[in-house]
Order: C-alpha cells, then structure tokens, then sequence
C-alpha cells in the first residue's frame, strides 16, 4: 500500500508533552511509529517530539522507532516533574536580574527559557542534527503565517526560507514553537534578507512560489527588502495551527493521526489580567483546534471525492446508454452526489485517527454501537467519565506536575490510541496485536479505585501558580 503516515503532536504546555508519550508508546508496539513519514508539533508537542527525534537520530539512523519510547519517557521526566517557567526565569540571581531587565529589554525571557532547555533537554543541538521527518511549528508575527522548522530550511511561504540550519538552535525552534504570549515574548530569530530565497519552497509548504529567490511573494514585494539583516519574532505555533494539521496536509499524508489535549467547555471568573489575557489565548486555541480537527475530519475518504464525482458521472453516463425504465431517475440521482466532488478540492486524507484528551467515547464503550464494531474490554477503557474530564482540565503551562498525573496522561493516551487506530486504521494494525502494557493499565485502575481521591488532586493541578510552585 502507498500509504504515507503522519503524525501530529499537538500544543498544550507540559500537558500535552506527557500526553504524547503514551500515544508514542502505543504506535510504538502497534509497529505504526516506525512506518511514519511526518511528526508535525506544535508548543508542548515540540517539546516531546523535538527530543524523540533528536533521540532517533543519536542511537540509532535517525528513523522512528531507532529509540525506546520508555527510555524517552524517562528522558522527561525530570522537566514535567521541576517548576521549568520558574527555574527559567528565577532560578538563580542572574536569571532574576535578566527577568527584571525584560521589563524593557524585549527578547530577555525567551532567551531564558532557550537556555534552559537546551541545558536540560538539547545539550546543544543544532536543527541540522535532527532528521527529516521532523516538523516543529511556530507562527511569524511578522506575516502572519506559519513558521515551519525542518532539518535543511526554514521559513513560511510568504517570507522565503533559509537552509542555513547548522546555525539554529533545536531549543530555540521548540522555543519559538512554545512561546505563549504572556509567558515570554516573541523569539527574534536572526537571518538575512538574502538568505530567505523562494527557490528553497519545495512541496513541504502549502503554497510555494513557482520561482524567483527575492521578489517572490506579494508580501515581499510589499514589504521585504533584498539584503540585510532581519530579525523575524517568532511565537506560539498554537496561534496558527494548534494541532500540527496543516503540516501533515501539506507533507501529502494519506494516513492522519492527531493527538490533541483541548480541554472540555469551561467557565473564567478571574479578576486577575494576566489570568484573563492568558484565558483569551485559550479560547483562541481552543476555536482553532476545533475548526482544525473539524476540517481534518471533513477531509478524510476512502476515496477522493474528486475521484468519486468522475467515476459516478461515468455510471450515470453507462446507466442512460442502457435505456433502463429507471434511467432517468438513477442518472438523476447520481449527478446529484456528484456534486459533492465539485468544486475540485485539495489534499484528502483517505483515513484520520483523532486522540483527543477530553472525549470520553472510550470509557463509556461507545464504539461497541459502531459499525464496525469494537468493543474495548473495562479493563483497556481507560479512566472513567469523571476523572477523564479532570484529567483534559489540568494546567496547560510550563509548570511542574505531580508524577502519578503524569502517569495518568502518558497512561490515558495509551489506551486512547489504541482504540482509535483501531476503529479508524484498521488496516495499520498488525496481524497479531501486543499485549498491553500492563504499567498503563495499573495506572488506570489505580485512579478509577480511588476515583474521589484522584478528582481532588486533578482539581489542584488544575490551578494556574504564575508565580511558580
């Protein structure tokens, strides 16, 4: 089959980054992580997919599967678990002073919050050194549209791109990626004017330019010059595409698997700016998520709908040549669902795999209603309704969790995964599936035993501590 596979990691802060360890973990078993073509993240997921594939790439030829997914869960532990956002900030005296000068030296915080996790996380890498399988997404102020990280260029399509990726830090680009408004400020991201050329838009971005290296785009001609040096202020992917979708429509994925931690519906009665200013930035993802995952879900066939349109007009076509009694009536009918094939559309997914956090399909069994039909064993449906619904409240910032929520999320997305490629890529599925990792399920069973005592402590990590913990 010429299947191609994506997966995308979506935004949501350390919740997200334990989040997509347990969906690592499953398609690692399930053999479908080691047939993906594309890892698209964003934020949070930046942070977990930047480093699995730095990993890949240190032990092993830099494809997916090459390192143990338990041995990168290890690998972060000691971020999820320490108060990052404070120790980047406020960690030592140096690091207060240069927070207090960020009052009016702009770029001052993003630059603590690079270092740090490049001292924790990167040790130093470079972009370069990643493999091409890697997209970590951010979003240019400056145009308005997606920044897109690769190991040989990067850029957005309006701007040009620059392949000058031996001189860019992997944490600054998880950075940019990650950098929610009000945490830090934009990331300024240091090139050249000559050095973002429209011949480096190959198919990896959704509209490149058919050529030129300087005047490509009406934004440049507009408002770009052709030598000099620029300063790009790069920030939260989120802002753009919190979910990673775009670039796995743009990489021609057939096969779409998204890992999404949108909370469920909510209410905001804090009186304090910060909290209402970083509230607005939620809704702002949340919307966006959702008409995401809805545009992605609107988007997967079987067949191109294009496709369909032209083989049932040739039916309606064959069906009046026969001169049956019904003729008119069939051909009418099938020119009518043709019209779903026109206009022509773009880019389809033929199958699409949503793990969302918040959705408690899985605990209450619902796919057993489904045709076809699956039906998920109590002990492989993960956390009940009410805890599942905490669990999509907890924090979604740089601040530290407690080690059994993050068990919780790695063990959650674990069991979500395997439902969902179940139900939506069954063709992915090996002929004999693994055994579940019985870790993951004690973890669930754990928490669904002491469901009250689980509520309060999720309702605690569910508070924001802006001045760290």
């Amino acid at each position: 089959m010429d299947e191609k596979i994506g997966l995308a990691l979506s935004g949501g802060g350390f919740r997200a980054a334990a989040f997509h360890l347990g969906v690592l973990k499953r398609l690692e078993e399930l053999e479908i992580l080691q047939r993906i073509t594309r890892v698209s993240t964003v934020s949070g997921g930046s942070i977990t997919g930047a480093l699995y594939a730095l990993k890949c790439r240190q032990h092993g030829n830099g494809n997916p599967g090459d390192y143990s997914v338990e041995a990168l869960i290890s690998d972060m532990r000691a971020i999820l678990t320490s108060s990052f956002r404070w120790r980047s900030l406020f960690g030592n005296w140096r690091r207060k002073l240069r927070t207090s000068a960020s009052i009016v030296r702009l770029g001052t915080r993003v630059a603590l919050v690079s270092e740090t996790l490049d001292q924790d996380l990167f040790n130093g890498a470079m972009l370069c050194e990643t493999p091409s399988w890697l997209l970590v997404n951010a979003t240019n102020v400056l145009t308005g549209k997606a920044w897109r990280f690769f190991n040989d260029r990067a850029g957005d399509y309006l701007i040009g791109a620059t392949d000058k990726t031996d001189s860019i830090l992997l944490a600054d680009a998880v950075t940019a990626s990650a950098a929610f408004p009000g945490f830090v400020e934009c990331l300024p991201f240091r090139t050249r004017w000559q050095d973002l050329r429209g011949d480096l838009l190959d198919d990896r971005w959704q509209k490149p330019p058919t050529k030129g290296t300087g005047d490509f785009s009406r934004w440049r001609k507009q408002y770009g010059k052709t030598n000099g040096d620029l300063i790009v202020p790069l920030t939260d992917g989120g802002l753009y595409d919190n979910e990673g979708l775009e670039g796995l429509r743009s990489s021609r994925i057939t096969h779409a698997i998204y890992a999404c931690t949108a909370p469920p519906e909510s209410s905001h009665n804090s009186r304090w700016r910060i909290s209402k200013a970083l509230r607005l930035v939620d809704i702002l993802h949340s919307r966006l998520g959702d008409l995401t995952r809805r545009l992605a879900h609107e988007m997967t066939h079987g067949v191109h709908p294009n496709e369909a349109r032209r083989r049932l007009l040739e039916i309606a076509d064959e069906i009046t040549e026969s001169k049956s009694p019904d003729a008119e009536r069939i051909v009418a009918e099938l020119q009518s669902i043709a019209g779903v094939g026109w206009p022509p559309r773009g880019l389809q997914y033929r199958a699409s795999a949503p793990i969302l956090i918040h959705r408690t399909d899985l605990a209450e069994n619902v796919f057993a209603t489904f045709e076809p039909q699956l039906d998920v064993p109590p002990e492989h449906r993960g956390l009940h309704p009410a805890l599942v619904d905490a669990l999509a409240r907890v924090r979604t910032d740089l601040d530290s969790f407690s080690p059994f929520v993050i068990d919780l999320l790695i063990s959650q997305a674990y069991f979500l995964t395997d439902a969902h490629i179940r139900m939506a890529m069954p063709e992915l599925m090996p002929k004999q599936s693994p055994t579940i990792w019985d870790w993951a399920k004690s973890i669930i069973a754990q928490a669904n035993s002491n469901e009250r005592t689980v509520l309060a402590d999720l309702g605690e990590e569910s508070k924001r501590h802006l001045l760290g913990r």
